[in-house]
């Protein structure tokens, strides 16, 4: 079986917002939900020294992604 593994980076969140990410991935999943593979939609990892905007976009993806 295949592993399919999707992870969104810091550049993304950076200049997307989370309904954009978001929408990102939902397409994503549809795309591969009939290929039967395992796919895996990483969380993202906070960086120190992020501005407070670009932490709460980070958190409210990984809080979707949950």
């Amino acid at each position: 079986m295949a592993l399919l593994f999707f992870h969104v980076g810091g550049d993304e969140v950076a200049g997307c917002s989370p309904k954009v990410i978001r929408r990102d991935f939902r397409a994503l999943g549809q795309l591969v939900r009939e290929s039967r593979a395992q796919v895996v939609f990483s969380s993202l990892i906070p960086i120190a020294g992020d501005d407070i905007a670009r932490h709460r976009r980070t958190q409210s993806i990984n809080t979707w992604l949950l």
